[in-house]
């Protein structure tokens, strides 16, 4: 069995983590939401609201985690002096792979992280020592933990892969290879022995290494309840929204309901009595934006008595804030 195949099955184990993922980033991204039936299809002559809610939510939640400050703290027995030692040397490390990312227009490794464990509730960096200019360098890069899939073993990580999306001159510039197309896909695979760069599904490269494992660290966010039945996985590193995921698409639901209701008030839809009206067939469903539907005089549409709606959606409106 091929490393890719290898990939590709984790891939299919991590798929329903993976699509909670995406779903969390409609919400961060305020996919536009729209209003539809209870068969899924588009109601008509209706307005629909996307609330911003959960992007403030985490753009608030993400900008105080920047604005901690970062500390490295080096505990043991050892006198004071070393400890500073390894704590600047540290610090430097960190300085310059930032410096590296900057240098390629990346942004910060901390901002990064913290947006990512707020909208993903996975964080993690490949970490290296590269070679340049008969010096050594670090080198961290960040991973959206969405394309990264691994296996575990007694001893800790067996091996990882981080998938990206590459254009056909960045993938040019860095593996010397001509490859047509956009959005490619690359696979950077690493175990205890070797590592491996599958292109377009075609193996470019492949070296052994003598780090002894794969150079790559993880962490779940310690949110959600940490039980372990089948399919647990979705279910571990919830982001910020896992309290209020099911909550948001109704907020939009009942805004848009109340803006097409406000629209019919401006816009009253009117039914005109006209001889001959339909030729004979049932007239179309009346309640329209600023919609004059023609009927036969004596078969005007007649409303349904139901509750008060509009007091039972102000309440409803109510309650589902006070949820999220």
């Amino acid at each position: 069995m091929s490393t890719l195949t290898i990939i590709q099955d984790k891939e299919k184990e991590f798929a329903d983590l993976f699509a909670r993922m995406d779903d969390d980033a409609d919400l961060a991204y305020l996919e536009a939401y729209e209003l539809v039936d209870t068969k899924e299809k588009k109601i008509p002559e209706t307005v629909s609201i996307t609330m911003n809610d959960p992007a403030v939510f985490a753009n608030a939640i993400a900008s105080i985690l920047m604005a901690a400050k970062w500390q490295t703290a080096v505990e043991g027995k050892m006198p004071g002096k070393q400890k500073y030692a390894i704590e600047t040397f540290i610090d430097s490390c960190m300085a310059e792979a930032e410096e590296r990312r900057n240098r390629r227009g990346l942004g910060g490794i901390f901002p990064f992280h913290c947006n990512h464990i707020c909208v993903r509730g996975w964080i993690g960096s490949r970490v290296l020592w590269v070679e340049e200019d008969k010096s050594m360098h670090p080198d961290i890069l960040p991973l959206d933990m969405h394309y990264f899939v691994y296996q575990m073993g007694p001893k800790g990580m067996v091996w990882g892969a981080y998938k990206t999306f590459r254009s056909a001159a960045s993938i040019k510039a860095e593996y010397g290879v001509d490859r047509p197309g956009t959005d490619i896909e690359v696979y950077d695979y690493w175990d205890d022995k070797k590592m491996e760069v599958w292109i377009a599904g075609e193996l470019v490269k492949s070296q052994t290494h003598k780090i002894g494992r794969a150079p790559f660290i993880f962490q779940a966010a310690p949110a959600g309840f940490m039980l372990l039945d089948k399919g647990y996985l979705v279910h571990e590193g919830e982001s910020l929204f896992h309290m209020d995921r099911d909550l948001y698409p109704e907020l939009n639901r009942l805004m848009s309901i109340k803006q097409s209701m406000g629209m019919k008030t401006l816009m009253r839809p009117f039914q005109k009595q006209t001889p001959n009206a339909g030729q004979g067939q049932p007239p179309p469903y009346p309640d329209g934006i600023g919609k004059v539907v023609e009927v036969l005089p004596g078969e005007e549409y007649q409303p349904i008595p139901a509750q008060d709606l509009t007091r039972a959606m102000e309440s409803a409106f109510v309650n589902l804030y006070a949820a999220i």
